[in-house]
């Protein structure tokens, strides 16, 4: 005798890529448990791995508070410069904080099933981590190419997983989900990049009464000496060039947008949230109040669509 199963529901959340954007997946997150959505499947890329992770070790709120403490200058102290490593940052400091908030759990022990995506840097495959530390799986999605140096893990060097897969819808079905709500936060326009070179020789008095909202990266790409020095040096004359950060974070925006659209047209969710943080560079993550609001905000938005989930996903 046959029986017809029925495939229990599954609802997977799909948390993209977008480094200090990525503070309003905590809004996002939380207006979502408010309402009475319970995912039982998260997959991260990049800094979603970091919210993700959060989430599924029952430390998102310590998260958060930590992130609201965040000003430029605490943000620069935890960047221990990793020159001849492969990226601009090491990392040693931000995974030593990142340890202290959310502990040294083990993928297979969340409630919530977890995974994130990584790149291998010589193969150029996705690799998504559901076994083993957590740690090791933010260390490998959020090496940002260029910025943050790359990770040696799994006999892999890895690398940001927005290389491959911003928004890992696909995983989130491979693991059995049969809802998935996906966060896109690279759905804005990309904001024009202030460029360093002009506010050191302008005067600075009417800067600092401008709204300046990619200050911080443009601090970061003048904030070492010898960089300084070799600014000073060039001629005053003609347009300069932009700094090293203004470039990587310009590309990176450029290439993560290209690659969100590519895969979400191809594997689309069934529901997308796009919270507007694109006023907000990849680099602030001093601006975390406000971009946990702005994810607060964008669920409400859709919050209509949300509700015939409520009733299922409990």
């Amino acid at each position: 005798m046959q029986t017809n199963k029925i495939k229990k529901a599954k609802l997977g959340l799909a948390l993209g890529s977008g480094a200090a954007r990525g503070w309003s997946l905590i809004g996002i997150l939380k207006q979502l448990k408010l309402m009475g959505l319970k995912p039982d499947i998260i997959v991260g890329c990049s800094i979603g791995s970091l919210v993700g992770a959060a989430y599924c070790t029952d430390t998102l709120e310590e998260l958060e508070a930590w992130v609201k403490t965040l000003d430029t200058w605490q943000v620069i102290k935890l960047l221990d410069w990793g020159m001849g490593q492969g990226g601009m940052v090491a990392g040693g400091k931000l995974f030593t904080q990142l340890e202290t908030t959310l502990g040294s759990t083990q993928i297979e022990g969340c409630e919530t099933e977890y995974a994130a995506v990584a790149t291998e840097l010589y193969t150029g495959r996705e690799h998504v981590f559901s076994q083993g530390p957590i740690l090791d799986a933010i260390r490998a999605s959020c090496a940002i190419p260029g910025v943050l140096a790359p990770q040696f893990i799994n006999n892999h060097w890895m690398i940001d997983g927005a290389v491959v897969n911003p928004v890992p819808v696909s995983v989130c079905r491979a693991m059995g989900a049969t809802h998935v709500i996906a966060v896109d936060l690279n759905s804005g326009k990309p904001q024009p990049l202030t460029n360093p070179h002009d506010i050191i020789y302008t005067d600075e008095s009417k800067h600092e009464k401008q709204d300046q909202p990619n200050r911080f990266q443009d601090l970061l790409g003048s904030s070492k000496n010898f960089i300084d020095n070799m600014i000073k040096k060039r001629s005053l004359s003609g347009p300069s060039a932009p700094g090293f950060m203004a470039v990587a974070s310009g590309a990176i925006d450029i290439m993560q947008n290209r690659i969100t659209r590519s895969r979400l047209a191809a594997d689309p969710p069934d529901i997308l949230i796009q919270p507007d943080v694109s006023q907000i560079g990849i680099m602030e993550f001093n601006r975390g109040e406000e971009a946990i609001n702005i994810g607060i905000e964008s669920v409400n938005k859709v919050s209509h669509l949300l509700d015939e989930y409520i009733g299922i996903f409990k």
